[in-house]
C-alpha cells in the first residue's frame, strides 16, 4: 500500500473527508518545502546576508497581512453565506470588491514604505537596498495570490488554492536559486528577492486565472451587487485579528533586527522556523476539529461539546508532543544544518518550544471564543498581550539579545493562552484542554 493510500485510509478511519486530508497533506508538504527553501537560501547566502534576507522577508509578510484588510478571511464567510441565500450578485460583488480593495491597499502601503526607504537607504548596503526594493514590488502580487487562494478555497478548489503557493512557489524558488548559485558561484540578497518577485508575478497570474475560470463557471452572467460599508466592517473584524496575530508572531524578529543586528535576527528567525513545525497540529484546527465541535455545539448539549473539545485537544497534543521531544533532542543539530554559527540559537529555540507546548495544550481557547461570538474578547486579550510583548522585547533584548526576544515572546504566548482558557471556562463553561 502506498503512503498516500495509508494516509487516506487513516483519515477515513478518524472521519476526515478527502478535502480535509488534501489540505493537511498540502500544508505539511508546503511547510517542509518552505523549510528547505530557507535552508538552501541560507547556505547560499551565508549567515550575515541571510539575516538581511530574513529581515526583509519577515517585514514583507507583515506588509502583506496589513494589505489584505482581512478580506481573505471574510471571503470564506461572506461568499458561502451569499450563495446559500441564492444571492449570487452579492457573492460576485464581494469577490470583485475584495480584489480592488486589497490591490489599492497593497500598492499604497508598499509605495509609502518604498518612498520612506528611498530617503533612508543604507549607505554601503547596495544588496540590502535593492533587495528591499524588489521585495516591496513583489508585495502586491503576493497579496493578490493569497486573496485568490482564499477565493478558490471558498469554491472548494483545495488543490488549485494550495498548489501554487504551497508547492509551486517554494519549488520554483529552490530550483531557480540553485541554478543561479551554480552558474555564478555566489548569491546575494537582491538576487534572491528579484527571483522571488518574478516567481510571485507568475504565481499571482496563475491563481488569478484559476479564479476567473471558476467565477465564469459558477457565477457567469451574474450582475454583481456591491455593499461596500457592511463588507468593510466585516473585513475589519478579521483584519484586526490577523494584524495582531502576525505582529505577535513576527514583530520580535523585526525588533531584534532593528535593536541588535540583522545577523542575530537571522539566527533567531531560524529558531522560530524550526519550532513552527510544532504548530502544525493547531494549524489544522479550522478544517479538521472545529467542524466536529460545531456539530456538537448544535446538539445543545454541553457535555457533548466538552467531550469533542477534549478529544480535539488530545489529538492536537498527540501531533505536537513528538515534534517537541525531537526538537529538544536534535534541535542543535537541525540548527547547525543552516550553518555552524546557527547553533547559538538553541536556547532561544527551547524557550520558543515552551510557548508552543502551552499553545498546543490550550490553543483551542481562541477558536472557541470566536465560535461562540466572543471575538471582541479574544481580540482584546491578543491586543493587550501584544503591547506587553513589545515592552518586554524592548526591555530584555538589549541585555539578553535573541534570548531576551524569545523569552518575551514565550511569556506573552503563555499569558495569551492562559487568559483565553480562563475566559472560555468562565463565559462558556468549557475547559479547552486535554482533560
Amino acid at each position: 500500500m502506498s503512503l498516500k493510500s495509508r494516509i487516506e485510509e487513516g483519515s477515513r478511519l478518524i472521519g476526515l473527508t478527502r478535502s480535509v486530508t488534501e489540505s493537511m497533506l498540502f500544508r505539511l508538504t508546503g511547510m517542509l518545502l518552505f523549510f528547505f527553501l530557507q535552508l538552501v537560501v541560507c547556505r547560499f547566502l551565508g549567515p550575515k546576508a541571510f539575516g538581511d534576507y530574513m529581515f526583509i522577508d519577515i517585514s514583507i509578510s507583515i506588509i502583506i497581512v496589513f494589505s489584505l484588510l482581512g478580506m481573505d478571511a471574510a471571503v470564506r464567510r461572506v461568499v458561502p453565506q451569499a450563495l446559500a441565500e441564492k444571492d449570487d450578485g452579492s457573492a460576485l460583488g464581494f469577490i470583485l470588491f475584495s480584489y480592488k480593495s486589497i490591490t489599492i491597499a497593497s500598492i499604497v502601503v508598499s509605495g509609502l514604505i518604498l518612498t520612506c526607504f528611498i530617503f533612508n537607504s543604507f549607505k554601503g548596503r547596495e544588496s540590502f537596498n535593492e533587495g528591499m526594493f524588489w521585495a516591496l514590488l513583489s508585495a502586491p502580487f503576493m497579496v493578490n495570490a493569497f486573496m485568490g487562494s482564499a477565493v478558490l478555497r471558498t469554491f472548494h478548489r483545495i488543490k488549485a488554492s494550495m498548489t501554487a503557493i504551497y508547492i509551486v512557489f517554494p519549488l520554483v524558488m529552490i530550483i531557480t536559486c540553485s541554478c543561479y548559485y551554480w552558474s555564478n558561484e555566489r548569491m546575494s540578497v537582491d538576487a534572491v528577492l528579484f527571483i522571488q518577485l518574478c516567481v510571485a508575478v507568475v504565481i499571482s497570474w496563475l491563481i488569478r486565472r484559476s479564479v476567473r475560470r471558476r467565477i465564469k463557471n459558477k457565477l457567469g452572467g451574474v450582475t454583481p451587487r456591491f455593499k461596500p460599508l457592511p463588507w468593510l466592517k466585516r473585513g475589519y473584524f478579521y483584519y484586526t485579528g490577523s494584524v495582531v496575530d502576525v505582529l505577535m508572531r513576527r514583530s520580535d524578529i523585526v525588533i531584534l533586527g532593528f535593536m541588535i543586528s540583522h545577523l542575530e535576527a537571522g539566527y533567531y528567525a531560524v529558531a522560530a522556523l524550526v519550532t513552527s513545525f510544532v504548530a502544525f497540529g493547531l494549524s489544522v484546527t479550522d478544517y479538521v476539529f472545529l467542524p466536529k465541535i460545531r456539530t456538537a455545539h448544535e446538539s445543545g448539549k454541553r457535555k457533548v461539546v466538552q467531550s469533542a473539545v477534549n478529544q480535539a485537544a488530545r489529538q492536537i497534543l498527540a501531533m505536537s508532543l513528538p515534534i517537541i521531544v525531537l526538537l529538544m533532542l536534535g534541535g542543535s543539530w537541525l540548527l547547525s544544518c543552516f550553518g555552524n554559527h546557527f547553533s547559538v540559537a538553541y536556547v532561544p529555540m527551547l524557550l520558543l518550544l515552551a510557548g508552543q507546548a502551552v499553545e498546543a495544550t490550550l490553543g483551542l481557547s481562541g477558536n472557541l471564543l470566536t465560535m461562540y461570538n466572543r471575538h471582541a474578547i479574544f481580540n482584546r486579550i491578543n491586543g493587550l498581550c501584544l503591547i506587553f510583548q513589545f515592552v518586554l522585547i524592548i526591555i530584555l533584548t538589549p541585555y539578553l539579545g535573541m534570548t531576551g526576544a524569545a523569552l518575551a515572546s514565550t511569556i506573552c504566548k503563555i499569558a495569551t493562552n492562559i487568559m483565553a482558557f480562563k475566559k472560555v471556562k468562565k463565559l462558556i463553561g468549557i475547559r479547552a484542554s486535554v482533560i
